[in-house]
């Protein structure tokens, strides 16, 4: 039993427990947008317009079922629901809206609207709308880490914790 033991130990040393414990990326930003919503005032123009708290993604899936765990959960008050945006009439729905990074260049409308939508956009660093996210994300070194447009949030009358803005790294 020792042996067996001490083998188990060796193996964790030589090979180190990432190869064991890799947190999928996608699972880690769904569990960021979630919490990015506890540290974020919406402006209350677009606060009460909604019965729901609607989640949108504009392009191809790449969060697969981990951004659907949002779905019902309780976010600002009310019930979360996870969209596919496919036209502007979704976009004008989404308190929060994920830019993947596949987008379908064709789908010049909505990516039009996405620059001047008043909902919270998040995307990766390397998006072509990054100046127009108000949070994006970066992997780095097996680090997640993001980045906090605060003029457009202040544009668009958000209010971020500065717990949060704390935590954002600048320029990414």
């Amino acid at each position: 039993m020792r042996k067996q033991l001490l083998t188990v130990c060796l193996f964790f040393f030589l090979f180190g427990l990432n190869s064991f414990v890799q947190v999928d990326e996608y699972a880690l930003k769904t569990v960021f947008i979630e919490r990015f919503t506890s540290f974020i005032e919406w402006p209350s123009t677009t606060a009460s317009q909604h019965p729901k708290f609607v989640i949108g993604y504009f392009g191809k899936n790449e969060y697969g079922n981990a951004l659907f765990t949002l779905n019902n959960k309780e976010i600002k008050g009310k019930k979360s629901e996870v969209i596919e945006i496919k036209t502007v009439e979704d976009l004008s729905k989404c308190d929060v809206v994920i830019i993947m990074s596949q987008l379908d260049k064709k789908e010049t409308t909505v990516l039009n609207a996405i620059k001047t939508s008043t909902a919270l956009v998040i995307c990766d660093n390397l998006s072509p709308i990054r100046p127009y996210a108000s949070i994006y994300f970066k992997l780095e070194n097996s680090t997640l880490q993001f980045s906090i447009n605060e003029k457009k949030l202040a544009h668009d009358e958000y209010v971020v914790s500065s717990k949060l803005l704390k935590l954002s790294k600048p320029n990414l």
